[in-house]
């Protein structure tokens, strides 16, 4: 199967303005996601899709970029253009904020299109301070691992420990949180975006929505390790700095993984950048020889979508 990876960047953003193009350690940001995209085996190329001069511009020095349409209403809509224009089978849209994309995982998501139309990646919320922050976006599944739904909001809504404190929470459900990557059979992209923006994808900004609420987002869970928060403020540059400062802190970690789960053996764990509003704290690089039971998840949709597959979980 010929994958590409596509990379959406805009320039103007009520968060980030310029953000593609914010130095990180000598380089823009967009040139360290397309550098991350390039350690994966799955891609077969790596391309920007923008509507701005200066990304383009930028860009081009070191990847192939595909000028789009300015009035796109999502990145998938910005990506299925650009896929228009190249002779492959599949995509995977990985966002242009995830510097510290691990590879292994883009490969895992590129792999499971073998049998899946479309697939996607989740982890728990292991950070208090991801707890209620909205640039978190959380997903919840049913027992056979399908999304039922993907949220700003924290969900589950805990009842019985709706006082709690946000670590107290975390430590009575295992709460996920979506990744910001996506793989797509090319077919079914391009029959995405002829949907109409749902009303839940107005409503919350999440794109992935229009393809729950379309029926083709059914997914399956296997069970990894793997931590990834995306920059989403200037502020989380200053956390990056920090963690590429340090090269043994950048380094991906591979955990041992049972034979009879072989595909999250393309799933690994590396360093988790963390937003929060005040002080910056590195993260900590942590050696995994084992994969705990629900430390994290792979999602992927069913082909047909006529039926759920069954979850499969490792425990260690």
């Amino acid at each position: 199967m010929r994958t590409f990876g596509i990379i959406p960047a805009r320039y103007a953003s009520t968060r980030f303005p310029g953000k593609p193009l914010h130095p990180i350690a000598g380089k823009p940001l967009i040139q360290h996601v397309v550098e991350r995209c390039r350690l994966a085996k799955s891609l077969s190329e790596v391309i920007v899709a923008t509507d701005n001069a200066r990304i383009r511009d930028a860009a081009q020095k070191f990847c192939r970029v595909e000028m789009t349409r300015a009035d796109h209403p999502s990145g998938t809509d910005r990506i299925a253009e650009a896929a228009t224009r190249c002779d492959g089978d599949a995509v995977v849209n990985i966002q242009g904020d995830e510097p510290l994309m691990d590879p292994k995982v883009i490969d895992a998501v590129a792999a499971a299109l073998a049998d899946n139309e479309m697939s996607t990646a989740a982890t728990l919320i292991k950070d208090p301070a991801e707890y209620d922050n909205p640039n978190v976006v959380k997903v919840v599944v049913n027992s056979a691992g399908s999304a039922l739904y993907f949220s700003r909001r924290t969900i589950p809504y805990l009842r019985d420990a709706a006082s709690g404190s946000a670590a107290e929470q975390l430590a009575a459900f295992p709460f996920l949180k979506h990744l910001g990557i996506y793989g797509y059979r090319r077919e079914t992209l391009l029959r995405l975006v002829k949907f109409p923006v749902s009303p839940l994808e107005t409503a919350e900004k999440l794109e992935q929505l229009r393809a729950l609420e379309n029926g083709i987002l059914r997914r399956r869970l296997l069970q990894a390790i793997h931590d990834c928060t995306a920059c989403k403020h200037v502020r989380g540059i200053a956390l990056l700095l920090r963690s590429i400062s340090r090269p043994h802190q950048n380094a991906l970690l591979h955990p041992r993984i049972p034979p009879a789960f072989q595909i999250t053996q393309l799933v690994a764990d590396h360093i988790a950048l963390r937003e929060v509003d005040a002080e910056f704290v590195a993260p900590r690089c942590r050696s995994q020889t084992t994969l705990p039971r629900g430390t994290a998840a792979i999602i992927t949709s069913n082909k047909s979508n006529s039926h759920c597959k069954r979850v499969a979980r490792c425990r260690s």
